[in-house]
């Protein structure tokens, strides 16, 4: 095999595993789009919460996430006018929310997401997709 046909061999591997990289990044942000709605938070090890509230009571959360396209997200604490439009953008699995909020995508499907927030007090928020 001439050098030339090696350099084109090696171009064309190169060019295949980007390709593939890529698809991988846009399932992500594919199934990303779209409006979710978080129905339950725990502690990273799946605590209900309850042993860190002032009231003994589990976590509660009151949170949708409206992923508009591939760099906007509409933020909803659900109190009436309280909806934020921010951008976001996707790393591999951190989510960054307006440059300040990091979240971990733990798991992600159709209809499904969990999002991981690190940090001393670290918790997980489930989500479910609107049809």
């Amino acid at each position: 095999m001439n050098k030339v046909s090696l350099l084109f061999c090696y171009f064309i591997v190169l060019n295949l595993s980007f390709c593939q990289s890529n698809d991988k990044i846009s399932v992500k942000e594919k199934l990303l789009i779209g409006k979710w709605n978080a129905y339950k938070k725990t502690t990273v090890e799946g605590a209900d919460g309850s042993e860190y509230t002032l009231n003994g009571k589990p976590y509660s959360v009151s949170l949708e996430l409206d992923f508009l396209d591939s760099d906007r997200v509409v933020y909803d604490l659900k109190v009436p006018g309280e909806k934020t439009n921010l951008k976001y953008e996707l790393n591999g699995d951190n989510l960054v929310i307006n440059k300040s909020t990091t979240y971990v995508i733990h798991e992600i499907t159709e209809n499904h997401m969990v999002l991981k927030k690190e940090g001393v007090m670290g918790f997980m928020i489930y989500f479910d997709k609107y049809k």
